[in-house]
């Protein structure tokens, strides 16, 4: 265990402690340090020179690792030291950038730091693939004016613009489509053709059809009645949208009510769209 006492962390230094060592999956102190959350140690380590490309047994370095957590404190220090902020995990090929897919902090704090946003990962995507593909609209053009390469395919020989259209813009909020606007717009400033909406999106349009979850509640016996909706357009990121999928079912287990939620797109007229919405069916 990495104690967060400087005093002590620099007499086990003093004393010659070696840095090398390695313990659960693979991390270094400096890892471990990190994913004990002790501030005063990993800095006190990061002064004594410990390994910041150092890998787990997974091929990630610390930069990973500090990419994938909600503390950005931990990106913000490393970064003041010497770092490599592309290094690539060999398991995926992912740098650090598309590590922090999740993260806008630390995406935004690697970008700053010249962050590489044109190396693929072992299926040929870019962090502008990854964030297109989870609707990450505003990376998107934080990527596209850091220098990232619109007309890059991956493997599968889709652009960013082919992760785009995964998600109708029908089916997400005011901001989100405000978003997609600006990365059109970003496009045909720089020359770029637009891509075609796939066609089986253009059909599900022209049919009306809406993308819900329908949370079912079960009777104890093996069956499932359809209960209640959650639409995906009022929310204006797919993170919250699962959060409020998962807040219904985790609040319907607290009461001991069987419960499960089936997400796709619904032709208009579909009973579906007569069911309360979640506010409404628990409130009853």
């Amino acid at each position: 265990m990495v104690k967060d006492d400087v005093g002590k962390v620099n007499k086990l230094l003093a004393k010659g402690a070696d840095l090398r060592g390695v313990g659960i999956c693979g991390w270094n102190v400096l890892m471990l340090a990190l994913a004990a959350r002790k501030r005063k140690a990993f800095r006190a380590l990061l002064d004594a020179g410990v390994d910041t490309t150092h890998r787990d047994e997974d091929g990630a370095t610390v930069l990973h690792i500090a990419a994938r957590i909600e503390d950005a404190w931990y990106m913000q220090t490393l970064l003041e030291y010497p770092v490599d902020v592309n290094a690539i995990d060999p398991s995926s090929g992912a740098t650090p950038l598309v590590a922090a897919r999740g993260n806008y902090e630390q995406f935004q704090m690697l970008l700053a730091a010249g962050a590489d946003p044109n190396i693929p990962d072992l299926s040929g995507g870019t962090a502008l693939h990854h964030a297109a593909e989870l609707a990450r609209y505003q990376q998107v053009l934080d990527l596209l004016n850091a220098g990232a390469d619109p007309n890059r395919a991956d493997e599968s020989g889709r652009t960013f613009q082919g992760y785009l259209h995964r998600p109708d813009p029908l089916d997400q909020g005011t901001e989100m489509r405000t978003k997609r606007a600006q990365i059109t717009a970003w496009l045909r400033d720089h020359g770029i053709p637009i891509e075609q909406v796939p066609e089986h999106i253009a059909r599900a349009r022209a049919a009306g059809a809406r993308h819900r979850a329908v949370g079912h509640v079960g009777d104890g016996a093996g069956g499932w009645t359809p209960a209640f909706t959650i639409d995906s357009s009022e929310f204006d990121d797919f993170i919250e949208f699962g959060k409020a999928i998962e807040s219904a079912l985790n609040e319907l287990q607290q009461h001991n009510i069987p419960a499960k939620v089936v997400q796709r797109r619904y032709p208009a007229g579909d009973p579906i769209f007569s069911l309360p919405s979640w506010e409404e069916y628990r409130s009853r």
